[in-house]
């Protein structure tokens, strides 16, 4: 067993081996570490600790894959992100993004939908002239951009999918 002292920044450097002794006598401890997440403290040496008693095992994944998401399912979260953000106090949760089509050219090419559920929220999203959109969008690719390694072209569309949250046909069709 391994003990984490965390906090170690909360009590004074020269306290902080009288703690570790008291928490050497709770029980048989295999390694006593203080860590603290603020400072970041031993935090390294915790996770390489960790992971020296991880067993060994069969790769869960191909080794070009990094999680079992697949891009659409990446980029779509990624653009709704990007969306929250933007009208979160607005449109806390009428937004789903589906990917139409990925375009592997010289630059990843995405088409994108962002559903909303009222007429009314079309409006809320483009933003004066379009400028929401185009912020949504910029933002969205900047972070695809990051987790791809690649260049990318966003194309964004708006469409109306009314009550989509209360229609189980909606709701199956996003994937829900």
């Amino acid at each position: 067993m391994i003990a984490i002292v965390t906090k170690s920044d909360s009590v004074p450097k020269d306290a902080l081996p009288k703690r570790l002794l008291e928490v050497s006598k709770l029980a048989p401890w295999k390694e006593i570490i203080p860590v603290s997440a603020r400072k970041g403290d031993q935090i390294e040496k915790l996770r390489e600790l960790l992971i020296s008693y991880l067993p060994t095992g069969p790769a869960l994944y191909p080794d070009n894959q990094v999680n079992e998401d697949d891009d659409y399912m990446v980029f779509a979260e990624l653009i709704r992100e990007a969306a929250l953000e933007e009208v979160s106090d607005e449109l806390p949760h009428s937004i789903v993004v589906v990917i139409d089509e990925i375009q592997e050219k010289n630059i990843k090419t995405i088409f994108a939908t962002l559903f909303l559920e009222r007429p009314s929220q079309r409006i809320i999203v483009l933003g004066p002239g379009g400028e929401r959109l185009k912020k949504i969008g910029t933002k969205a690719r900047r972070e695809i951009e990051l987790v791809t390694g690649k260049q990318v072209f966003l194309n964004l569309h708006i469409s109306i999918e009314k009550e989509w949250q209360r229609n189980p046909r909606s709701l199956e069709k996003f994937g829900f």
